[in-house]
């Protein structure tokens, strides 16, 4: 079994939604925020390179491989070393999950992340916005669902 799906059926509907929440059934369309014409969510696209390749995760029995877990090296926000690694989880190890919240406007806003510890080792995943070279990002569009997101896991 592979997760997340790609599909952009897929109930996941983290790799990439347009502007309405996650559809939570097939009947549910995505529109986009300009024209009202339909989104048409796709992996191919010319992304940043901080946000570039996916994360994916293969399950075997208890097993779970994480693959392309991002392990940047940042000197700035703009300057970077990418790298990349897989890690295999087992989940009779899990024994803590956490919900960290990081406020960065003020007591009302907060990027969360999700950690899962397995003893020494933790995984964290959060959802971050994907976006496109040469597109900025605003932290007021930022809020509305008219903005790409993306599953993230990190270390």
């Amino acid at each position: 079994m592979v997760w997340p799906a790609s599909p952009p059926s897929s109930p996941w509907c983290s790799i990439e939604a347009c502007d309405s929440p996650c559809p939570s059934s097939p009947s549910l369309s995505w529109r986009s925020a300009s024209g009202g014409q339909a989104c048409k969510p796709s992996n191919e696209r010319d992304w940043q390179p901080e946000v570039a390749r996916l994360a994916y995760a293969t399950i075997d029995g208890d097993l779970v491989t994480v693959h392309n877990i991002r392990n940047f090296d940042y000197r700035t926000e703009t300057d970077f070393t990418p790298a990349y690694y897989v890690r295999t989880y087992d989940l009779n190890k899990l024994d803590s999950a956490d919900l960290v919240a990081v406020y960065w406007m003020g007591p009302a806003i907060a990027h969360l992340f999700l950690s899962f510890g397995f003893g020494d080792d933790h995984l964290a995943i959060s959802i971050e916005a994907r976006k496109e070279k040469g597109e900025g990002y605003s932290s007021a569009k930022g809020l509305l669902p008219a903005v790409r997101a993306l599953l993230r896991r990190g270390r």
